[in-house]
């Protein structure tokens, strides 16, 4: 399908996979040059997400071109689902919706031509969407704003709720440095952490980086997360067999790329806990910590997440570390940073719609107002709101 020009602009929409092989030698660049972008929707993630993953969606991959080269890529998935009881079709970036952190509506170097020419072309196949939906993007981003102006444009309806806080450190000091940050009582109790483990055997912390070593690292990665509380809860590699074998692709290309890091430590011979990080750019990604449950007496994920931040900041590779956003709990202890996300929604006009704007965006936030004021702020808010204030 083909668009009309905007500035010497041409759009077509990519609904096949042979058509989205076509673009691999754009995608990452384009990425790359994105305003805070993340790996997330690298090549390998997405691809691999997709073969594994998007059984259920279409892809409606929107390419801008200018003078037929591609300047931006919006790459969405179209899929039904139930909402409250409704049926409606979502539109919104290929991936899960748990699964995107903080995903770009469109890839490419910021372009307001080609950012709005993408959404013309957008409304040009809107009869085959109900709702716009983007997870993790904060309202804002430049792109929030184009997607604001654009409802409007079009009387659609534009929403927006709280979504992740993503907490992150900025690596440019010395370990020490920040440890005085973290007051005594962190140093105390990764002290007695580091005691309690030695009192069992030697400890020991290697770094897998190669693709060899990513590989069995990351057999002892599963071997962990079995015997960890993820398991019992399915989360993270334990979401399903289809998950563990789309990660399993995506760890391997990054490895390939050099951009994988799995830390292990070990109690003797024995692995009590290991951590997958990835890096962007100038950010080292946190994305996975497990443990044995049976070493949870000596705290072994959170002496890890010591020695993995003492070793970036004593690098001095990247400027950021990103912990990803939920679980807060255990990731306030070491910043005072986040950003705060957004899950946008655009409706368009029609009942199914009238009435999930009336659910989620008036109803809901009446009902958390009215218990907040009954029964005090709710956990995941009063986190979000310690972090705005800092």
């Amino acid at each position: 399908m083909k668009f009309g020009d905007m500035s010497n602009l041409t759009t077509r929409i990519v609904t096949d996979v042979a058509g989205w092989e076509q673009l691999s030698p754009y995608w990452d660049p384009l990425l790359n040059a994105s305003h805070d972008s993340t790996p997330w929707q690298n090549w390998d993630y997405l691809t691999h997400w997709w073969k594994h993953l998007g059984k259920t969606k279409k892809l409606r991959i929107v390419v801008v071109e200018r003078g037929g080269e591609p300047v931006m890529i919006f790459p969405l998935q179209l899929g039904p689902e139930n909402m409250i009881g409704l049926n409606t079709r979502i539109l919104e970036p290929i991936a899960m919706l748990w699964d995107v952190n903080r995903p770009r509506f469109a890839i490419g170097a910021p372009d307001d031509d080609a950012f709005r020419a993408g959404l013309d072309a957008i409304l040009g196949f809107k009869k085959e969407w109900d709702t716009l939906r983007v997870e993790e993007l904060p309202i804002d981003d430049a792109q929030s704003r184009a997607l604001d102006v654009f409802a409007a444009q079009n009387g659609f309806r534009f929403r927006y709720a709280q979504s992740s806080v993503v907490p992150f450190i900025k690596v440019d000091c010395s370990w020490q440095d920040f440890l005085k940050t973290r007051g005594s009582k962190m140093k105390k109790n990764l002290r007695a952490s580091l005691r309690k483990l030695e009192a069992m055997a030697p400890v020991t912390l290697t770094s897998h980086e190669s693709p060899e070593e990513v590989y069995e690292a990351y057999k002892i990665t599963l071997a962990l997360h079995a015997k960890s509380w993820k398991r019992k809860k399915k989360v993270g590699l334990s979401l399903s067999k289809d998950f563990e074998a789309f990660f399993s692709g995506f760890l391997d290309g990054m490895a390939r790329r050099g951009q994988t890091r799995i830390l292990v430590l070990r109690a003797g011979d024995k692995p009590v806990a290991a951590t997958i990080a990835f890096t962007h750019l100038d950010t080292y990604f946190s994305t996975e910590i497990v443990h044995d449950a049976a070493y949870a007496a000596c705290s072994p994920g959170t002496l890890l997440e010591s020695f993995e931040l003492e070793r970036v900041m004593n690098e001095r590779q990247y400027a950021n570390y990103d912990f990803l956003g939920r679980f807060l709990s255990n990731k306030q202890r070491w910043t005072d940073q986040a950003r705060i996300t957004h899950r946008i929604y655009i409706f368009r006009p029609s009942l199914t719609n009238w009435l999930l704007d009336l659910h989620y965006f008036r109803a809901k936030p009446a009902i958390k107002r009215m218990w907040r004021t009954l029964f005090g702020l709710s956990k995941s808010t009063a986190q979000a709101m310690r972090f705005m204030k800092r």
